[in-house]
Protein backbone atom coordinates (compact mmCIF):
# COMPACT_ATOMS: atom_id res chain seq x y z
CA UNK A 1 0.00 0.00 0.00
CA UNK A 2 1.09 4.01 -0.67
CA UNK A 3 1.86 5.85 1.84
CA UNK A 4 1.38 9.65 1.98
CA UNK A 5 4.91 10.21 3.06
CA UNK A 6 5.78 7.83 0.05
CA UNK A 7 3.60 10.21 -2.11
CA UNK A 8 5.28 13.50 -0.86
CA UNK A 9 8.37 12.08 -1.53
CA UNK A 10 7.41 11.26 -5.25
CA UNK A 11 5.63 15.03 -5.69
CA UNK A 12 8.95 16.78 -4.02
CA UNK A 13 11.18 14.44 -6.20
CA UNK A 14 8.84 14.83 -9.67
CA UNK A 15 9.31 18.98 -8.85
CA UNK A 16 13.13 18.97 -8.43
CA UNK A 17 13.05 16.94 -11.68
CA UNK A 18 10.82 18.84 -13.45
CA UNK A 19 13.14 22.51 -12.37
CA UNK A 20 16.24 20.54 -13.63
CA UNK A 21 14.55 19.65 -17.02
CA UNK A 22 13.10 23.57 -17.38
CA UNK A 23 16.44 24.89 -16.84
CA UNK A 24 17.92 22.25 -19.07
CA UNK A 25 15.73 23.42 -21.78
CA UNK A 26 15.36 26.62 -21.19
CA UNK A 27 19.03 26.74 -21.15
CA UNK A 28 19.27 25.43 -24.71
CA UNK A 29 16.45 27.25 -26.04
CA UNK A 30 18.49 30.24 -25.19
CA UNK A 31 21.62 29.52 -26.88
CA UNK A 32 19.71 28.31 -30.21
CA UNK A 33 17.75 31.76 -29.81
CA UNK A 34 21.24 33.73 -29.83
CA UNK A 35 23.49 31.49 -32.20
CA UNK A 36 20.63 30.03 -34.65
CA UNK A 37 17.88 32.06 -34.73
CA UNK A 38 17.23 34.00 -38.36
CA UNK A 39 17.90 37.82 -38.44
CA UNK A 40 14.52 38.13 -39.78
CA UNK A 41 12.80 37.47 -36.43
CA UNK A 42 13.66 40.69 -35.18
CA UNK A 43 12.78 42.21 -31.49
CA UNK A 44 10.57 38.35 -31.42
CA UNK A 45 13.27 36.88 -30.39
CA UNK A 46 14.12 39.26 -27.40
CA UNK A 47 10.66 38.24 -26.25
CA UNK A 48 11.66 34.58 -26.71
CA UNK A 49 14.72 35.36 -24.77
CA UNK A 50 13.10 37.21 -22.35
CA UNK A 51 10.91 33.90 -21.81
CA UNK A 52 13.36 31.65 -21.12
CA UNK A 53 15.31 33.45 -18.42
CA UNK A 54 11.79 34.22 -16.30
CA UNK A 55 10.69 30.16 -16.72
CA UNK A 56 14.70 29.53 -15.18
CA UNK A 57 14.65 31.88 -12.62
CA UNK A 58 10.57 30.86 -11.90
CA UNK A 59 11.81 27.08 -11.84
CA UNK A 60 14.51 27.33 -9.70
CA UNK A 61 12.34 29.82 -7.24
CA UNK A 62 9.38 26.68 -7.15
CA UNK A 63 12.23 24.36 -6.09
CA UNK A 64 13.30 26.60 -3.06
CA UNK A 65 10.27 27.64 -2.20
CA UNK A 66 8.38 24.25 -2.32
CA UNK A 67 4.93 25.60 -2.23
CA UNK A 68 1.77 24.10 -1.21
CA UNK A 69 -1.38 25.16 -2.37
CA UNK A 70 -5.03 25.03 -1.13
CA UNK A 71 -8.01 26.96 -1.83
CA UNK A 72 -12.18 26.01 -1.19
CA UNK A 73 -14.91 28.44 -2.30
CA UNK A 74 -13.05 32.86 -1.82
CA UNK A 75 -10.62 30.93 0.25
CA UNK A 76 -6.87 30.82 -0.78
CA UNK A 77 -3.81 29.93 0.98
CA UNK A 78 -0.46 29.68 0.17
CA UNK A 79 2.25 27.56 2.41
CA UNK A 80 5.23 26.19 3.17
CA UNK A 81 7.05 23.98 6.07
CA UNK A 82 9.80 25.45 6.66
CA UNK A 83 10.94 22.59 9.75
CA UNK A 84 13.65 20.97 7.74
CA UNK A 85 14.22 24.30 5.64
CA UNK A 86 17.39 26.51 5.54
CA UNK A 87 15.23 29.24 5.55
CA UNK A 88 13.47 30.21 8.75
CA UNK A 89 9.91 31.34 8.78
CA UNK A 90 10.77 35.58 7.70
CA UNK A 91 12.72 34.06 5.24
CA UNK A 92 10.27 32.04 3.89
CA UNK A 93 7.90 34.59 3.81
CA UNK A 94 10.02 36.89 1.80
CA UNK A 95 10.71 33.86 -0.35
CA UNK A 96 6.33 33.06 -0.51
CA UNK A 97 6.11 36.91 -1.68
CA UNK A 98 8.65 36.37 -4.82
CA UNK A 99 6.36 33.00 -5.49
CA UNK A 100 3.44 35.37 -5.85
CA UNK A 101 5.01 38.02 -7.34
CA UNK A 102 6.48 35.84 -10.30
CA UNK A 103 2.64 34.55 -10.67
CA UNK A 104 1.86 38.25 -11.73
CA UNK A 105 4.78 38.33 -13.81
CA UNK A 106 3.54 35.06 -15.83
CA UNK A 107 -0.33 36.03 -16.53
CA UNK A 108 1.89 39.44 -17.74
CA UNK A 109 3.89 37.56 -19.81
CA UNK A 110 0.59 36.17 -21.63
CA UNK A 111 -0.53 39.96 -22.70
CA UNK A 112 2.80 40.89 -23.83
CA UNK A 113 3.02 37.89 -26.03
CA UNK A 114 -0.26 38.24 -27.38
CA UNK A 115 0.25 41.95 -28.19
CA UNK A 116 3.61 41.33 -29.66
CA UNK A 117 1.97 38.83 -31.88
CA UNK A 118 -0.81 41.12 -32.75
CA UNK A 119 1.88 43.55 -33.42
CA UNK A 120 2.80 41.29 -36.20
CA UNK A 121 -0.20 41.43 -38.43
CA UNK A 122 -1.14 44.92 -37.80
CA UNK A 123 1.86 47.23 -39.06
CA UNK A 124 -0.71 50.57 -38.64
CA UNK A 125 -0.23 49.43 -34.67
CA UNK A 126 3.09 48.23 -34.63
CA UNK A 127 3.98 51.53 -36.16
CA UNK A 128 1.96 53.43 -33.50
CA UNK A 129 2.56 51.47 -30.04
CA UNK A 130 5.54 49.41 -30.73
CA UNK A 131 7.74 51.59 -32.81
CA UNK A 132 11.83 52.18 -31.47
CA UNK A 133 11.82 52.89 -27.88
CA UNK A 134 8.20 51.90 -27.42
CA UNK A 135 9.03 48.70 -27.07
CA UNK A 136 11.15 48.51 -24.29
CA UNK A 137 7.38 49.43 -22.60
CA UNK A 138 6.20 46.38 -23.17
CA UNK A 139 9.01 44.56 -21.95
CA UNK A 140 8.54 46.73 -18.33
CA UNK A 141 5.56 45.36 -17.91
CA UNK A 142 5.44 42.22 -16.45
CA UNK A 143 8.38 43.36 -14.19
CA UNK A 144 5.94 45.89 -13.00
CA UNK A 145 3.83 43.80 -12.67
CA UNK A 146 5.61 41.27 -10.71
CA UNK A 147 6.66 44.18 -8.17
CA UNK A 148 2.96 45.28 -7.75
CA UNK A 149 2.10 41.34 -6.38
CA UNK A 150 4.77 41.34 -4.25
CA UNK A 151 4.10 44.54 -2.82
CA UNK A 152 0.46 43.52 -2.32
CA UNK A 153 1.41 40.29 -0.79
CA UNK A 154 3.91 41.98 1.61
CA UNK A 155 1.73 44.87 2.61
CA UNK A 156 -1.74 43.75 2.80
CA UNK A 157 -1.20 39.85 3.15
CA UNK A 158 1.89 39.34 5.62
CA UNK A 159 1.51 36.51 8.39
CA UNK A 160 0.23 37.92 11.74
CA UNK A 161 -1.37 36.88 15.29
CA UNK A 162 -4.84 36.51 14.17
CA UNK A 163 -3.91 34.76 11.02
CA UNK A 164 -1.63 32.39 13.42
CA UNK A 165 -4.59 31.66 15.70
CA UNK A 166 -6.91 30.96 12.82
CA UNK A 167 -3.78 28.49 11.89
CA UNK A 168 -3.95 27.07 15.25
CA UNK A 169 -6.34 24.70 15.05
CA UNK A 170 -7.81 23.29 18.41
CA UNK A 171 -8.57 20.02 17.21
CA UNK A 172 -4.91 19.53 16.23
CA UNK A 173 -2.81 19.90 18.95
CA UNK A 174 0.18 18.21 17.37
CA UNK A 175 -0.42 20.76 14.61
CA UNK A 176 2.06 23.52 15.06
CA UNK A 177 1.41 26.46 13.36
CA UNK A 178 4.96 27.68 13.72
CA UNK A 179 6.29 25.12 11.56
CA UNK A 180 4.74 26.39 8.56
CA UNK A 181 5.14 29.87 6.67
CA UNK A 182 1.74 31.08 5.00
CA UNK A 183 -0.60 33.49 3.79
CA UNK A 184 -3.97 33.74 3.81
CA UNK A 185 -5.60 35.51 0.85
CA UNK A 186 -9.18 35.95 1.37
CA UNK A 187 -12.16 37.35 0.38
CA UNK A 188 -12.69 41.57 1.82
CA UNK A 189 -16.05 39.98 3.38
CA UNK A 190 -14.26 37.78 6.35
CA UNK A 191 -17.41 36.72 7.07
CA UNK A 192 -18.40 35.21 4.25
CA UNK A 193 -14.54 33.41 4.07
CA UNK A 194 -14.18 31.88 7.58
CA UNK A 195 -16.15 28.76 7.36
CA UNK A 196 -14.57 28.07 4.03
CA UNK A 197 -11.14 28.86 5.36
CA UNK A 198 -11.77 26.75 8.02
CA UNK A 199 -12.31 24.17 5.59
CA UNK A 200 -8.77 24.55 3.38
CA UNK A 201 -7.32 24.48 6.88
CA UNK A 202 -8.67 21.05 7.17
CA UNK A 203 -7.04 20.17 3.94
CA UNK A 204 -4.00 21.57 5.36
CA UNK A 205 -4.01 19.14 8.32
CA UNK A 206 -4.52 15.74 6.41
CA UNK A 207 -0.89 17.02 4.80
CA UNK A 208 0.65 16.55 8.43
Amino acid sequence: MLTFEFWKSFLRTIQWGGAFLAVLLNSLLIILIVFRSPKHLGAYKYLMFYISIFEIAYSILDAIVEPNVFSHGPAFLVFRNFKHSYFGRNQGFYLIMMYCGSFGLSIALFGVHFIYRYSAVDCVFRKKYLEGRKMTVLFWMPVVYCVWWSMVVWVMFRSSGETDVLMSVPRNEQYVVYDLHFLILCHLLWYQVLSETDQVIGQVENVF
